[in-house]
């Protein structure tokens, strides 16, 4: 990739819900000039529609599955990113950002991607964090653990095998993973501030 003049990079960053995402992506547009990003939480189906799998014993939707995605509109997106994105110039680059849960899941979307993240963290970290947040419908009592939890182990379980995936500690210091993804991503890529 080093001797390849690249204008454009599409990175995901995936992981547990509350792994840290949003963060990573947040600081990353701010450092990178000419970055933007796209999150796969944008592409959720409205609460009701009949696509979404009903829970009787929990009366809830299921959020936490891709039929819950509007994942072939997201990589319209992306594709249009790539397409009509104008290169900056000189020796820098555009970069696209995509954050989300379920992204290299997904054959079409992990095939856009240049560099891949995904952020791990414990299933107690990831119950506590997600318990201060709220959620558009509301989690149900039971709902981590019946749903949230053994869905980001299936999911992951179905990655952990491909080698271009960077593995990261989502309970480290949000700075010291934005520094280690960044420089990453700037040993790639001659950038001109």
């Amino acid at each position: 990739m080093s001797g390849d003049h690249i204008e454009k990079l599409v990175i995901g960053i995936s992981g547990a819900t509350n792994s840290g995402k949003s963060t990573l992506v947040e600081q990353l547009v701010s450092a990178l000039p000419n970055c933007s990003a796209i999150h796969q939480d944008d592409y959720y189906l409205e609460p009701g529609d009949e696509r979404l799998t009903w829970i009787p014993e929990l009366n809830h939707e299921n959020w936490d599955e891709m039929k819950a995605l509007e994942m072939e509109r997201l990589v319209r997106d992306i594709q249009q990113w790539v397409r009509d994105t104008h290169s900056p110039g000189g020796d820098s680059i555009s970069v696209l950002l995509v954050d989300g849960f379920l992204l290299y899941n997904y054959r079409p979307l992990n095939e856009l991607f240049s560099k891949r993240y995904f952020l791990n963290v414990s299933q107690t970290v990831c119950r506590s964090r997600r318990s201060e947040r709220n959620y558009e419908p509301p989690d149900v009592p039971g709902y981590f653990d019946q749903i949230v939890w053994p869905a980001y182990l299936e999911s992951r379980e179905e990655i952990k095998d491909q080698s271009d995936i960077t593995f990261l500690d989502g309970t480290s210091k949000k700075e010291d993973i934005f520094q280690t993804v960044l420089k990453d991503i700037l040993s790639v890529i001659p950038l001109t501030r």
